[in-house]
């Protein structure tokens, strides 16, 4: 994908039958006796939490960074460079190494945001099973899990730092001329509202960290601290870019974040549209718009329609949909999504209205594959 070198940690995928990924070759070089990466026993989904099995330094955490200095250190330093550092966690499973899980274990850790509208999820025949995408669990259990999770942030933490501090001590012309950029692709329930995982429309999935650093020789070129606008993943590319100075294609639909990061929110998009096929069972199905102050959800295989006032109500906690109070807004923000969906012409709004057809909602570029 345009990368002139790779090394992949792919969380125990194979990359095809019996090819093992760098981490997992690394690892078997490395290791000092007869053991593997997933002898935790927790499943790649589960929301089981507990410390890591083996030396900190056998992490996929710690590799990922080990490796990145490791190509930073080697790099042509007559070239620019752009460096893509993935960490496969805090992706399940939630076993970061021991000081990091009892970091949190040890004290409390807040309680799952539980909304009026959560029975759904109260499943008790899948809290049975350790790897349920939704089911009420005990205090003790989620505290566990949240454990791990947090613990995992925790742990990527202190290798960024260990990147900042390689960097300021060893190349600092580098360090100063170098943007940062921290985000996520999605963040993980942990109990929130009986759910786990990703893929919803809620908060804790759907909402993400975005950290912009500028290099310090830009000096007072950015001025916004903050920046309250509403952004999505799309718009990193065009912000690379145009930080830069390479002109961004036509064909990028997001937009540079540089005039945001200045004050600048003229033209801004109002709000964003986010959407995802059913993954686990047909009623996790949904469609959503937002702005990180109200956000409008549609459950289309359930027909339900969520509201929540983000500002009053950031944990989702109460469905606001069929409060008088906020009738005007909720049609507003239904139309939005109306808006969206009708401009595909794709049958699901018929006469101005959501409609849900017997088929899901897919690409129909879904089976084209990019060319290389």
């Amino acid at each position: 994908m345009g990368f002139q070198s790779a090394e992949l940690d792919e969380s125990g995928r194979l990359i095809a039958e019996g090819l093992r990924d760098e981490y997992r070759q690394w690892f078997d070089r490395e290791k000092k006796r007869d053991i593997t990466p997933d002898d935790h026993g927790v499943n790649w989904n589960s929301w089981i939490g507990r410390p890591w099995h083996t030396e900190e330094y056998l992490h996929p955490t710690a590799w990922t960074m080990s490796r990145a200095i490791h190509y930073i250190t080697g790099r042509d330093r007559s070239r620019p460079f752009f460096l893509n550092i993935s960490f496969a966690r805090p992706h399940s499973p939630y076993v970061p190494p021991a000081w990091y899980f009892n970091l949190y274990h040890e004290r409390e850790t807040p309680s799952p945001y539980i909304g009026d509208w959560t029975d759904m999820h109260d499943v008790p025949f899948d809290a049975k099973d350790v790897n349920a995408w939704h089911s009420k669990l005990s205090a003790s259990r989620i505290h566990r899990g949240r454990s791990g999770y947090y613990g995992e942030i925790s742990f990527i933490d202190t290798q960024i730092g260990r990147l900042k501090n390689w960097m300021e001590r060893h190349d600092p012309e580098t360090w100063s001329n170098t943007w940062v950029i921290f985000t996520s692709d999605h963040g993980d329930m942990v109990g929130d509202h009986h759910l786990w995982r990703k893929t919803y429309a809620y908060e804790g999935s759907a909402r993400i960290p975005l950290i912009v650093c500028p290099p310090a020789a830009w000096g007072e070129r950015v001025i916004s601290p903050v920046a309250d606008g509403v952004t999505e993943l799309r718009d990193i590319m065009p912000t690379i870019l145009d930080a830069a100075g390479v002109d961004v294609p036509p064909t990028v639909t997001g937009s540079s974040l540089l005039p945001l990061m200045r004050g600048t929110t003229d033209g801004w998009r109002d709000f964003i549209h986010g959407e995802h096929c059913w993954c686990y069972a047909p009623e996790q199905e949904m469609q959503y718009v937002t702005d990180g102050h109200r956000k409008f959800i549609w459950l289309p295989r359930i027909d339900q329609k969520q509201f929540f006032d983000l500002d009053e109500d950031p944990g989702e906690c109460r469905n606001l949909v069929d409060d008088p109070a906020y009738e005007k807004e909720i049609e507003k923000w239904e139309g939005y999504l109306v808006a969206e969906l009708e401009a595909r012409d794709c049958g699901w709004v018929v006469n101005g209205r959501l409609h849900c057809p017997e088929e899901p909602l897919v690409s129909p570029f879904k089976d084209v594959r990019y060319a290389g």
